[in-house]
């Protein structure tokens, strides 16, 4: 019985993400990305978020480089990334968030949730090794929560091509180039990374930031010559809040 239970669960879920990737554009389950669509129309919220830009003169953290020398992440040891979690939401997104809060609120709806920032570190790896998933550097969604939430990511030194910064797609250029994405993992993604024209580089300043829908836009980390540090904070909308995250106040 529990086989038969487990065939028949296995069946349904890949027919949620079947359904997402043919019909929504995302890599989320179907069941969330109703759930999402639901809430949105009843708090009569906004149906896309444009990425924002800027540069924040707030004070930044100072990075434990100790702990981000340790090179390892939550889901394995791994050895060419690091990352450690904030007790306390540092001035910096405060500051970032109060800047551009009528337009979060329009997006995620009022009492938004937000998980605890974090500190993370990518370091080099070999060449040969750039068409693997080593610390999300294929193209992706954050597909965990549906498909509506913000991500703040802030630099935390000048980030130049040499660094290895963050590769974005707006929604419209996903759409757009949806059946070379869809897939995270395929042959045709390890064969080799696709660059796109439309792509866009988080490049800049200390103190540069964006706030960006990582559940639609695609993205993927690219591979410096050395490391490249930055800081990030996740905003969720009210309905999914859980035991690990907060309501930003």
């Amino acid at each position: 019985m529990k086989k038969k239970f487990d065939r028949l669960k296995y069946f349904i879920l890949s027919l949620e993400y079947l359904i997402s990737k043919t019909f929504f554009y995302s890599q989320s389950r179907f069941s969330h990305i109703l759930k999402d669509i639901f809430y949105s129309k009843l708090f009569s919220l906004k149906n896309n978020f444009d990425t924002l830009s800027g540069k924040s003169t707030s004070e930044l953290p100072i990075i434990d480089n100790e702990i981000l020398k340790q090179r390892n992440r939550f889901h394995s040891q791994a050895v060419f990334s690091s990352y450690y979690d904030f007790d306390e939401v540092p001035k910096v997104f405060h500051s970032i968030i109060n800047d551009n809060k009528e337009k979060i609120e329009k997006y995620l709806g009022k009492k938004f949730v937000f998980k605890k920032p974090m500190a993370f570190r990518n370091y080099n790896i070999p060449k040969e090794f750039g068409n693997f998933d080593i610390y999300s550097n294929l193209w992706h969604q954050d597909s965990h929560d549906g498909n509506r939430m913000l991500t703040i990511f802030v630099l935390c030194h000048s980030v130049s091509l040499d660094e290895g910064p963050l590769y974005y797609l707006d929604f419209d250029n996903v759409k757009k180039n949806w059946p070379k994405l869809r897939e995270r993992w395929s042959w045709e993604v390890w064969k080799e990374v696709i660059n796109f024209k439309d792509q866009k580089k988080f490049t800049g300043e200390k103190g540069d930031y964006i706030i960006i829908d990582n559940s639609r836009c695609m993205h993927r980390a690219s591979i410096p010559s050395n490391y490249r540090d930055m800081i990030s904070i996740n905003l969720f909308p009210k309905w999914r809040k859980n035991s690990n995250r907060s309501t930003y106040v």
